[in-house]
């Protein structure tokens, strides 16, 4: 019994190591008319644009375990079991109404 609860303290440990960052998620109409949506994926004070749709993080929602590739082309994020991938279009920062 406390080897399985070692290895899901472990599990778990390498599991939030793997995606450090936080990330919450919603949904914007296009300029495109009817059907045109993207995803915007917000870290931090940047906002990441994305044309796709994970159902398991929903359009709502955060936050997420996420992690960035290295050009910042790339986010991940762990929504239960499953890691959604978006690809990134463009990028933008996160303005805040009121005092920072």
């Amino acid at each position: 019994m406390r080897r399985l609860l070692v290895l899901l303290v472990l599990l778990s440990a390498s599991s939030a190591a793997s995606f450090p960052l936080k990330a919450w998620v919603s949904l914007t109409k296009g300029d495109r008319g009817l059907g045109s949506y993207f995803v915007q994926i917000r870290i931090d004070r940047t906002v990441y644009i994305s044309r796709d749709f994970c159902a398991e993080a929903g359009y709502l929602g955060g936050p997420y375990p996420a992690t960035m590739n290295d050009h910042k082309t790339v986010v991940q994020l762990q929504a239960g079991k499953k890691v959604c991938k978006y690809h990134i279009v463009d990028s933008r920062p996160f303005l805040m109404k009121g005092k920072p």
